[in-house]
């Protein structure tokens, strides 16, 4: 695994447990947050602003940071754009070939020979 990626990981595993902490620790009975009424907005404005903008923050940071969501790595969900690609062309499926592999197998469609081999 390349540092950056093991980097990635531990930075995202400090942060869900320190979210998973803040989320314990104001969840208990005597917290300021726990004690909070849905019908008194103007006394706890703050305390309810705060605690929305640091948990959208711990959401978002991650993705940022990771290299699948920020675009580092887009195999994954690149397939909008090759279809897209396709569709400018005047084709309506990519424009790649399939494996060789598949191409030779009698039903590439069935899961025994596709996985099994």
């Amino acid at each position: 695994m390349k540092i950056e990626a093991i980097i990635t990981v531990i930075v995202l595993a400090v942060m869900f447990l320190v979210a998973l902490a803040v989320a314990l620790i104001s969840a208990r009975p005597k917290s300021k947050l726990h004690t909070v009424t849905l019908f008194n907005w103007e006394k706890n404005r703050k305390i309810i602003l705060i605690t929305v903008a640091v948990t959208v923050l711990f959401f978002t940071i991650p993705m940022g940071l990771c290299p699948i969501w920020n675009g580092e790595i887009p195999a994954h969900r690149n397939q909008y754009e090759e279809i897209t690609e396709s569709f400018l062309q005047g084709q309506l499926h990519f424009l790649y070939a399939p494996p060789e592999e598949l191409s030779q197998m009698a039903n590439p469609y069935d899961p025994y020979y596709k996985w099994m081999k």
